[in-house]
């Protein structure tokens, strides 16, 4: 029984090998964006809102999730999204292949300060959900991209 042993272990090894070289094909095809995902946020930053205030203002409103992608994900559907912001709290409505997700939320805009001294925005909300880590504001559009890390990058445009 021993040598069956070994064979199952290379063959079930051979296997895990072929499935996760095929499974990186389809990752890989899963973080591209699309031209349009990537023009709408370089004019984002582009046009970048720049204070707690300016942002908090234009933040209050309907958002629709109109990009998405995902660094290292297992290949799905992207995700619903809509999110409905007041002056201090909000309403995410977000459906994907795991999760139907309706929640209130509390949220303000926080600052920080990068290494080259530029202040840096982003969405603190509680209880917190990903599809609400947001980093870029301007007046049509704000997202959250990190992609380029293996993370997720969300697009909403004001309604």
């Amino acid at each position: 029984m021993y040598p069956f042993g070994k064979l199952l272990a290379l063959v079930l090894t051979i296997l895990c090998f072929t499935a996760c070289n095929d499974e990186k094909l389809k990752l890989e095809d899963d973080i591209s964006t699309s031209e349009k995902e990537a023009d709408i946020m370089n004019d984002c930053i582009d046009n970048a809102l720049s204070s707690i205030d300016e942002i908090a203002i234009n933040v209050v409103g309907e958002w629709c999730l109109v990009g998405y992608a995902c660094g290292f994900c297992a290949p799905h559907d992207p995700p619903v999204a809509t999110v409905t912001f007041t002056g201090t709290t909000g309403l995410l409505s977000y459906e994907d292949d795991w999760e139907t997700t309706r929640l209130d939320f509390s949220w303000k805009i926080q600052v920080d300060t990068t290494s080259q001294g530029d202040a840096y925005y982003y969405m603190e909300t509680k209880p917190f959900h990903n599809a609400l880590n947001l980093s870029n504001f301007c007046e049509d559009y704000m997202f959250y991209n990190r992609t380029f890390a293996d993370g997720t990058m969300f697009i909403y445009q004001k309604q």
